[in-house]
């Protein structure tokens, strides 16, 4: 009998030293400063760290915001944030640069001088054509002998067979 309180003892304190280690360390979580909305963007400066014990963390917390995250759901202020709480945006720079409602189309324009920047509103003009082949579309890039735009889906065809045939020419609005 005494050696069955013994085993019952021995078993009782083993299992309680193992829950208050559980209780101690300094584990860093990141916490929500501000309450996000589902799909709202996340990044660094939402987050703080706070450390906190092993039992109070977590098994998916998430170690860093990555670029393009955004809440997959409500979070409150001061929610841990867990893997299953960020959306990741996987898709490419030029994707995530693009206005709703239109797809990137990239332009040859040969030697013609680069007149605009990124953000600028132009319209696309091609020799052969009758009037522009596009406009309003959006500058997301512009490289040496090409140029990136934003364009309306019922346009991006259409200008990229314009610049298939040869260099286009960009007009810059206003």
């Amino acid at each position: 009998m005494v050696a069955l309180v013994a085993v019952i003892v021995a078993r009782t304190a083993s299992a309680a030293r193992a829950d208050a280690a559980r209780w101690q360390g300094d584990v860093a979580v990141l916490v929500l400063e501000e309450s996000r909305s589902a799909g709202a963007p996340l990044g660094p400066d939402d987050v703080r760290v706070e450390h906190r014990p092993q039992a109070q963390v977590p098994a998916e917390r998430t170690r860093s915001i990555p670029h393009g995250a955004t809440a997959a759901i409500r979070l409150p202020r001061g929610t841990v944030i867990t893997d299953p709480l960020v959306r990741r945006d996987r898709r490419s720079a030029t994707a995530r640069a693009l206005p709703a409602g239109t797809v990137a189309v990239a332009l040859r324009t040969g030697d013609l001088p680069r007149l605009a920047e990124p953000g600028d509103s132009v319209d696309v003009a091609a020799p052969g054509w009758d009037g522009p082949v596009a406009t309003g579309a959006t500058v997301v890039r512009t490289d040496a002998d090409s140029i990136v735009l934003a364009v309306d889906e019922g346009d991006a065809a259409v200008t990229a067979a314009a610049s298939l045939a040869g260099p286009v020419a960009v007009v810059v609005r206003r």
